[in-house]
């Protein structure tokens, strides 16, 4: 869809735009407006549309003669257009437009009229629906990523004081990043280029959407994130073992978090059935966030980079990394304290070394000789 462009030209020593020399400044500015690249019409005072000015259309300096000498007024087509585009020092002119709603040569030409303002004598004004998108647009996007930072940065702390780690809070952040990202493409497929033809395509995706659903997504996703990892970290504190970490934490959580994942996507997926199209948008983008999330993400990458990460995952600077102890190392507390965690979870550990129980009964045996 394409929508008109509105210049509004003041005089800026106040005087009426009505007056000769101001006509001609309007002159000008309308003959250069036409120029412009993406401008497909101009209508306004000197440029009065066929029906309004009726036939035949008079020239630029007969309609200057008719409006500075107030003879216009005789000319009901021309004194109504008067009365709809002048009032005072100010005149508006509607410009149509090739250019599609927030495309680059969009925001370009509406950059490109406002520049004009201050020369001539005139000061112009650009609105509309087009220009009112770009200026919501760099509003809200002129310190979203203050934002984005803000919120990076103190779960990057919170977690990185948690988990007494520094790359996993790292990789927490990355793949929330990575979740949120792979949202955005989705819709963009869906809303804005109409794939699958689900919906109704849009030039655009509402301006609101991408900031409310990062903000979301990315607590939403690092719950799941702290929820997973907890449970990895206290494995790891039972045995310095990353694998086996990894392992039970996963075993453990993998059942609580599809679950949650699925009844969330039924609750929000169930927005794509609204009549706006921003209600829309938010409810399928969270639904396929926690898919991706609790699929993708925590189920396949989270366990597979901590797997490959091995022992740096629980890495802090100033501190030494553990040993990781392995059945029949001297020392081996650590096992032994996660084998009796196994036993209190109704599993039963093998024990470290299968000879030492008839070793100690031989040893009783030749005490007792």
């Amino acid at each position: 869809m394409l929508y008109p462009i509105s210049v509004v030209a003041q005089t800026r020593d106040g005087a009426s735009v009505l007056t000769a020399a101001n006509l001609q400044r309007v002159a000008r500015l309308t003959r250069w407006a036409g120029q412009q690249h993406d401008v497909s019409s101009v209508e306004g005072l000197l440029r009065p549309p066929t029906a309004a000015a009726g036939s035949p259309v008079p020239s630029t300096q007969q309609l200057v003669g008719l409006y500075s000498t107030g003879a216009y007024r005789q000319v009901p087509a021309l004194a109504e257009l008067a009365a709809a585009t002048a009032s005072g020092n100010t005149t508006v002119l509607k410009l149509g437009t090739t250019a599609p709603l927030d495309s680059p040569t969009g925001k370009a030409l509406i950059d490109h009229l406002r520049a004009r303002s201050g020369q001539d004598g005139l000061q112009v004004l650009v609105g509309g629906f087009q220009a009112t998108s770009l200026d919501l647009d760099r509003i809200l996007y002129r310190n979203f990523p203050y934002t984005i930072l803000f919120i990076a940065g103190t779960t990057f702390v919170l977690l990185l004081i948690s988990f007494r780690s520094l790359l996993l809070p790292l990789k927490a952040i990355l793949m929330d990043a990575l979740s949120v990202a792979a949202t955005f493409g989705v819709l963009v497929h869906l809303f804005q280029w109409g794939d699958l033809g689900l919906f109704k395509p849009e030039a655009f995706i509402d301006a609101l959407t991408p900031i409310l659903l990062f903000c979301v997504l990315f607590g939403l996703s690092m719950d799941y994130e702290v929820f997973l990892l907890s449970r990895m970290r206290e494995a790891w504190l039972h045995t310095p073992d990353n694998t086996r970490a990894v392992t039970r934490g996963l075993e453990d959580t993998a059942g609580v978090i599809t679950g949650a994942a699925v009844l969330f996507i039924l609750v929000t997926g169930a927005f794509a059935f609204a009549v706006m199209e921003t209600t829309q948008e938010v409810g399928v983008g969270m639904a396929v966030a926690v898919l991706v999330d609790s699929t993708v993400i925590r189920l396949l990458l989270v366990p597979a980079t901590m797997r490959l990460l091995g022992r740096w995952n629980w890495w802090l600077p100033g501190r030494p990394l553990p040993t990781p102890q392995l059945p029949g190392m001297p020392g081996a507390a650590a096992t032994a304290t996660g084998a009796t965690s196994d036993s209190a979870d109704g599993r039963s550990a093998p024990p470290d070394n299968p000879t030492s129980a008839p070793a100690s009964s031989t040893s009783v045996r030749r005490n007792h000789a």
